[in-house]
């Protein structure tokens, strides 16, 4: 990731792509997910795939998940789904809104708060076809977020929708190895190969993963 850059733009075949990165001041900071302001290392590959093979969203609905900056989601967007949602946290959300009017897409995306876990806002989102996430397990201290993000993909899933997760793994594997076993239960598992980061460098390609989850 590159924290230097208040703009990151990414070229895919015929489509381009810019997103405002968030404040890099602490000050600035106060009150907000500080992990949800820049784009991280899974999410320009990740674009990229979702561009290469738009027939996993085109004229489907999709939620993305801890969009952070909505590259990801802004990319279905891009190559033809039907309807967008990117959700985040409650503070994160202009940053979101201001991406979206910067690449027009404002009359197919839309802009919703979804708290991990939080029933009220699982029921607002419904079943989409396609679950969109990346860079949302890191290997924090505590199991909480990841219980809370898996809840959350169980609530999301319905008998039809497919869930797309970028996962860096970094040095974090043995700490977010929990998340994964857990979802080997509940749900189908598809590997898929993912794309070099072509934005960025000092990310190997056997760092990255793509994994598909449908309901079992």
């Amino acid at each position: 990731m590159d924290r230097t850059a208040q703009y990151i733009s990414a070229s895919y075949g015929d489509v381009e792509i810019k997103v405002k990165q968030g404040e890099d001041d602490l000050e600035h900071l106060v009150g907000h997910d500080a992990t949800a302001r820049w784009v991280w290392d899974a999410a320009t590959p990740f674009a990229k795939w979702v561009c290469k093979y738009p027939e996993r969203v085109k004229g489907k609905t999709a939620v993305e998940i801890g969009a952070g900056t909505g590259l990801v989601g802004i990319a279905a967007a891009k190559v033809g789904a039907k309807r967008v949602v990117l959700t985040d946290l409650p503070t994160e959300l202009p940053l979101l809104r201001e991406n979206v009017e910067l690449n027009g897409m404002g009359e197919s995306m839309e802009v919703q708060v979804c708290s991990w876990g939080d029933d009220e806002h699982l029921a607002a989102l419904g079943q989409p076809d396609v679950v969109l996430v990346s860079d949302c397990l890191y290997g924090r201290e505590s199991d909480l977020p990841a219980e809370l993000l898996f809840k959350t993909l169980q609530a999301l899933c319905g008998p039809h929708t497919h869930i797309y997760m970028a996962y860096c793994h970094r040095e974090n594997l043995m700490a977010d190895l929990k998340f994964f076993e857990d979802a080997m239960e509940v749900f189908e598992v598809v590997d898929h190969d993912m794309p070099s980061n072509t934005v960025r460098g000092g990310v190997e390609p056997h760092e990255l993963w793509l994994i598909e989850y449908t309901r079992k």
